[in-house]
């Protein structure tokens, strides 16, 4: 060990009762998050949440095709856009979903649009599910055509979830006074409700934001919290961020430092890749306080928190097919090192040295020597 990880021995202590403390679990979080290298995880997501935008939009402006109202309202529904992120140019965000709309073929457009946007969103949902499982040590237990199928339905789930959000957003402001006029509500009604839909969305988005931490990993939690201290944080954080987001492009604004498409853009991405990784975290913090909670139980959840599995069946393959693997790469090591001949099942995974299809030893040097973690000594030979 480098000697600038060594740290000075801290003096004994006898706890009657011990138990870990809250920044035990901060840290096992952090190291967690690093093991797993969250911002690759959070970059895919990002990419594939990316990836269903243009597709969505596409489906959306083919509506308003349809509906033969394609300057005023897609005009309109950009000046929104810009209400709700000031650092989006309307004019450049209408122009090119007009763009789109000229391009696109109606109704061809629309059934593609969604079945693109759907597809690129489950992916998105399908990499937080992977970034769950390895938060939890675990694997997708589903084979993949029902995994796929599950993975659809909550897309459409959380799809109309955040479309509902995003309403909640957009009715407000001058949108809202508007609203009121044209509905006969009083200027009282109105400021009630530019201030009560605040809380409704950060109720709506820490229930959605539960039920991901607990549908996510394949193990089954021992009781389903409507409100977890991980999402409840990783949603004040995310609603923090947005204020801090809008403050910023205002400023920025004023600067003429956000100018054009590309710039939107990026700063889309950068938003979404932050909230995955606020996302991810506040799930490894729920993960890192269970374990805390079982330790203080007397369960052994140092390595592995002690959680059944939902899912059962890929795993079970993958070990008997590890298992196998593990089998015949034994078999030829064992008679390489003892030179005597090996009896085992013929399969077309093992064959004669000095045949067509084996893979035979190099006078090349094939080794470098061990590496840091070195399988178990179960897997071994004597």
């Amino acid at each position: 060990m480098p000697r600038r990880l060594l740290r000075r021995p801290a003096p004994a202590h006898t706890y009657l009762r011990p138990r870990l403390t809250l920044f035990h679990v901060i840290r096992r979080t952090i190291m967690k998050l690093v093991g797993m290298q969250v911002w690759d995880v959070a970059g895919g997501m990002t990419f594939y949440t990316l990836l269903s935008v243009v597709p969505g939009a596409i489906a959306i402006v083919s509506i308003v095709s349809m509906l033969g109202l394609e300057d005023e309202t897609v005009v309109t529904a950009a000046g929104l856009v810009h209400e709700l992120l000031p650092e989006i140019n309307p004019d450049v965000l209408a122009s090119t979903l007009l763009s789109l709309a000229n391009s696109s073929t109606g109704v061809l457009g629309l059934v593609l649009g969604l079945i693109g946007s759907i597809i690129s969103a489950s992916n998105a949902l399908a990499s937080f599910h992977r970034a769950m499982h390895r938060i939890y040590d675990t694997r997708e237990g589903r084979q993949f055509l029902w995994f796929r199928t599950v993975i659809f339905f909550e897309t459409l789930v959380l799809m109309a979830a955040l479309i509902a959000v995003l309403l909640l957003v957009l009715i407000g402001g001058d949108l809202s006074t508007r609203l009121g006029d044209l509905l006969g509500l009083t200027t009282a009604t109105v400021t009630l409700w530019n201030i009560l839909k605040w809380p409704a969305i950060l109720a709506v988005l820490v229930f959605v934001v539960s039920v991901a931490y607990h549908r996510g990993p394949n193990v089954v939690q021992p009781r389903f919290r409507w409100l977890s201290w991980g999402g409840l944080a990783a949603v004040l954080v995310l609603f923090t961020m947005t204020l801090l987001l809008g403050w910023l492009a205002s400023y920025a604004s004023a600067l003429d430092w956000v100018l054009g498409t590309l710039s939107s853009l990026g700063v889309a991405m950068m938003v979404f890749w932050v909230s995955f990784i606020v996302l991810v975290a506040g799930a490894a913090f729920d993960a890192e306080l269970l374990r805390g909670r079982q330790l203080a139980t007397g369960l052994p959840a140092w390595d592995t928190l002690q959680l059944r599995t939902r899912h059962t069946r890929t795993l079970e393959f993958l070990d008997e097919d590890a298992a196998q693997a593990r089998t015949t790469a034994q078999a030829v090591v064992e008679s390489v090192r003892t030179g005597e001949p090996v009896t085992v099942p013929r399969s077309p995974w093992i064959a004669e040295a000095d045949t067509f299809w084996s893979i035979d030893s190099s006078d090349q040097p094939v080794s470098t020597g061990k590496p840091y973690r070195t399988p178990s000594p179960d897997h071994e030979l004597g």
